[in-house]
């Protein structure tokens, strides 16, 4: 199966899919708002080239094409502009997760997996983000919260499309996609392209034959699948 387009723009997130108030002036006028998403733009783009240390609001504002007064209008320093981002991506992963559980696919957690990988493979900047929001020197800018909403919105597909699943095994399934997820692909970003390919193809076949004796076990029943 295709997976859906993961640069589609999110429709409403609901409150889980954000992760926290983002500390930055809101827009007021449709330049402001093309000029904020330009700015956040720059940032992804910069952050998957060299990472969030070394990535400078000096940086951003120039790609941006916008200047550092501009900039700092609209975001206190670097760390609202991460929080903006991990917001930006949370909503993002809470439009797949979203379609995915509203989607009549008979394997419903075979399929967000794939819908996920399609959005982190697409979005370098997703996981060197997330990590940033785990490493506890950033603690102090409340960036822990999106591995929360991360988790919390794949336990909210899990409740709605294996409904027979138990609580504690959701959580348990939530958990583990999102860090293994999250963290191979952090990792296979730092890989050259030509072994990349081959590695994530082969991290995406163990997502699936994990995923499928669960869609069996707790999905509608259906005739029988072959394991990728």
């Amino acid at each position: 199966m295709k997976p859906s387009d993961p640069r589609q723009a999110p429709r409403e997130p609901k409150a889980r899919c954000r992760p926290g108030p983002v500390r930055s002036r809101a827009p007021r006028q449709p330049r402001g708002w093309k000029r904020v998403a330009g700015i956040l733009d720059a940032a992804e783009e910069i952050i998957a080239e060299i990472g969030v240390d070394a990535t400078t609001t000096t940086a951003i504002a120039a790609r941006a094409k916008a200047s550092v007064g501009s900039l700092y209008y609209f975001f206190k320093g670097k760390a609202a502009i991460i929080e903006a981002l991990a917001q930006r991506f949370a909503a993002l992963s809470c439009t797949v997760t979203t379609a995915a559980a509203r989607d009549d696919e008979d394997r419903p957690l075979r399929r967000v997996v794939l819908d996920l990988a399609a959005l982190i493979d697409a979005r370098p900047a997703f996981s060197i983000v997330f990590d940033a929001c785990c490493r506890r020197d950033h603690a102090k800018h409340r960036f822990r919260d999106m591995r929360e909403v991360c988790i919390g919105q794949m336990n909210d597909f899990l409740e709605a499309r294996l409904p027979r699943m138990p609580a504690h095994e959701r959580r348990s399934v939530a958990v583990l996609v999102v860090t293994i997820a999250h963290g191979a692909y952090q990792t296979l970003h730092r890989v050259p392209h030509g072994s990349r390919v081959g590695m994530l193809q082969e991290l995406q076949v163990m997502m699936m034959r994990y995923a499928a004796p669960l869609d069996a076990r707790y999905g509608t029943p259906t005739a029988p699948h072959a394991v990728p």
